[in-house]
């Protein structure tokens, strides 16, 4: 692959061994990243959802256990690549969207509802922003931030009227994820209900932080 030719040519220029993770190591590094600066001593089940660009990744723990991983054949820029590459957006996009996205979250069955859900990844932290109007994103106002259902929902609807280049003028969002938040919304949308939760707290920690945690003995 791709990446382990990588791996290959790094080692040959600097000497430096790397390890290729695969997309499993990369969810549960990601998850004990996103949860080790949350108290969960009194949630019993709880989920991480991180969306990414070509893939949605799901951990569902209990009493700090993991129970199950999932991960799902759709990101922000795939979904947008699929529905939402035109300036203008349509109901039908959106219908579409969402029946993709149905399809997708039916074909693995959650464990169980969860107490909390905790977003990863730069699609919600972008959304906490927004939602607390920053004028410089702030990873520690971020973190922590709460964003309930109806929210999400007024963020997919304010994007989906907009075009990317209207969207870059909309306070606290990256310029940068003008293009893929729609796509990104609308997953964070369809994994909290897949998840039987109203709302969902923003993690700024992730995957960096799970490997310092795995090397420290964390």
């Amino acid at each position: 692959s791709n990446a382990c030719e990588l791996s290959d040519k790094l080692r040959e220029l600097t000497g430096i061994e790397t390890e290729v993770l695969s997309g499993e190591d990369e969810a549960l590094l990601s998850f004990s990243g996103a949860v080790s600066g949350f108290d969960l001593s009194n949630v019993n089940r709880y989920c991480t959802i991180d969306t990414g660009g070509g893939s949605t990744e799901l951990v569902f723990a209990e009493k700090g256990e993991i129970v199950c991983k999932a991960s799902l054949k759709t990101g922000a820029l795939l979904l947008t690549e699929k529905f939402f590459s035109n300036d203008t957006i349509l109901e039908e996009d959106l219908e579409k969207a969402g029946y993709e996205l149905k399809q997708v979250f039916d074909s693995v069955k959650p464990p169980f509802k969860v107490d909390m859900a905790v977003g990863i990844g730069g699609n919600v932290t972008s959304m906490a922003s927004v939602y607390k109007r920053m004028e410089e994103y702030d990873p520690e106002e971020a973190h922590g931030t709460v964003l309930p259902e109806e929210e999400v929902e007024r963020q997919i609807g304010e994007y989906s009227v907009k075009s990317p280049e209207e969207r870059r003028k909309i306070p606290g969002l990256d310029p940068e994820r003008a293009d893929i938040i729609l796509a990104g919304a609308c997953i964070i949308r369809y994994a909290m209900r897949f998840a039987g939760c109203t709302e969902i707290v923003v993690s700024d920690r992730g995957l960096r932080h799970g490997i310092l945690y795995s090397m420290t003995g964390g």
